[in-house]
């Protein structure tokens, strides 16, 4: 074999052994496809919508749908409305609208703190009720109160400073009160309700 043709052979081994070099080395479409198909499976995840809900209590609430809202039964006529909120992070949101002893916020919270150690404490407005919200517990729940008529309005969640704060922030801004629903009965009512009796039973013994 002739030197001229040993260098063609040299030459033709060199360049396949650097094509199959350059094909190892080169990244795979199919990777690349791969990414592209999981960018586009994130991009699919539908965002949780917000939702409203209305209690025949008189009352209503916007929420999202990461939200599960739950009715608690209670025998107790003092309750108007027990509601429980679970949803993906551990824990609950709480919401109880009921009768109370206390007249005003000031001496509802006066009386708890003579019971519990609250922090955090600050005044705010509750649709159109005055409120006040606070942290207590271990661990961590953030309460908000109001107190009107003799009807005490309460909502609580984790104090989280994540998933719970800004679930119960949501529905703090967007609740509304139907007042005049958690009003007792007046002496009047109840008067007119009792002479229309007398007048029933005032009919029977006629006949």
């Amino acid at each position: 074999m002739s030197k001229k043709v040993k260098l063609v052979v040299i030459v033709l081994i060199v360049i396949v052994i650097a094509a199959v070099a350059w094909l190892l080395l080169k990244p795979k479409a199919k990777d690349n496809f791969v990414e592209r198909e999981i960018s586009i499976k994130q991009a699919e995840v539908e965002k949780p919508k917000t939702l409203t809900y209305e209690d025949t209590s008189g009352f209503s609430f916007d929420y999202s749908s990461d939200l599960t809202v739950q009715e608690v039964e209670l025998d107790d006529n003092t309750v108007y409305s027990s509601l429980e909120l679970s949803g993906s992070e551990p824990g609950k949101l709480t919401i109880r609208i009921s009768d109370t002893q206390f007249p005003d916020l000031k001496t509802w919270q006066k009386d708890l703190e003579t019971k519990q150690v609250i922090n955090e404490v600050r005044s705010v407005n509750w649709d159109d009720l005055k409120a006040v919200e606070f942290s207590y517990g271990a661990p961590k729940l953030r309460k908000t109160v109001a107190v009107d008529n003799k009807v005490i309005y309460e909502l609580e969640a984790p104090a989280d400073n994540g998933y719970w704060d800004k679930m119960r922030e949501s529905i703090l801004v967007s609740l509304k009160f139907d007042q005049s629903a958690f009003k007792p009965a007046t002496s009047g009512e109840s008067t007119t309700e009792t002479d229309n009796q007398e007048v029933v039973l005032l009919e029977e013994k006629v006949e």
